[in-house]
């Protein structure tokens, strides 16, 4: 639950900052909150934890002009996952967009989730693994 713990208690201490300035907070969850994968059952209750963290701050925190989204992404291409280029390769090719999200196309939800653009948004969950989350693939 340190996962969880870390998130909760940074949200908590920027409360008033975000009061002041209706910020928003965009949190990262995963696609295994959602599409359980043998040997990440700590990591996926972690990120399902932090998705209900987020429905609810978004819930309580609205009143206040405070946006909460959240990204879910899959397996995404960093130095971190080069070690799996066999299987990321074969991963990709069962997905809609035939590829793997990169670390890019993470940074670019969340710019548009901070953005104006997304003024209207809160306590969406938006996946970023190439549609792995649509079904039939692992979103690892």
């Amino acid at each position: 639950m340190g996962e969880l713990q870390s998130v909760w208690l940074l949200a908590r201490e920027t409360f008033s900052l975000l009061k002041r300035t209706q910020g928003c907070c965009v949190f990262v969850s995963s696609g295994l909150a959602e599409r359980p994968q043998p040997g990440f059952l700590a990591h996926g209750v972690a990120k399902s934890a932090i998705n209900s963290l987020i429905r609810y701050l978004a819930m309580e925190w609205g009143e206040f002009g405070i946006r909460v989204n959240g990204v879910a992404p899959g397996l995404v291409l960093t130095d971190a996952s080069n070690d799996l280029a066999a299987q990321a390769s074969t991963l990709a090719q069962s997905l809609p967009l035939r590829r793997l999200a990169t670390a890019d196309d993470v940074g670019g939800v969340v710019t548009y989730l901070v953005s104006p653009h997304a003024a209207g948004l809160t306590g969406a969950i938006l996946p970023v693994a190439g549609g792995g989350h649509l079904g039939g693939v692992a979103p690892v």
